[in-house]
């Protein structure tokens, strides 16, 4: 195999690592992004059906909805933790702290399992040489 086939093979590999790290991060993003305004508006009551975080808020009652919509089957697998603070309609919602906590360190985890795997595919191919 000559020098120039190693060194293509290598960034091809590389562009894949790339590709995959930057989609994972893109969509732990996302998630973080929906879950921490749910978080926020649940904690200046916008409820959805409520006429007076509309009014006081200025919020569109479909943006409220799509991202509980969103958010709700992420919050899912929280459903057990039901510690929630509330007064006078704000709600401190635990279960959304603690989804993007997990979230995270799974993006994160993932990550780095993804990056062993592509490691140990090379240091096979460079022992087989």
């Amino acid at each position: 195999m000559s020098q120039k086939s190693r060194v293509d093979g290598a960034i091809i590999r590389y562009r894949h690592r790339v590709r995959i790290t930057r989609t994972m991060i893109l969509v732990t993003v996302l998630a973080e992004a929906a879950l921490g305004i749910r978080f926020v508006m649940k904690l200046i009551a916008a409820d959805p059906q409520s006429y007076a975080a509309r009014f006081r808020y200025n919020l569109d009652p479909m943006v409220t909805q799509a991202i509980y919509a969103f958010t709700d089957p992420l919050l899912y697998p929280f459903a057990a933790l039901k510690t929630q603070a509330s007064a006078e309609g704000s709600v401190l919602e635990l279960p959304a702290l603690v989804a993007m906590l997990a979230y995270a360190l799974l993006s994160w985890a993932i990550g780095r399992i993804i990056l062993m795997i592509l490691q140990k595919r090379r240091l096979d191919r460079i022992g087989r040489r």
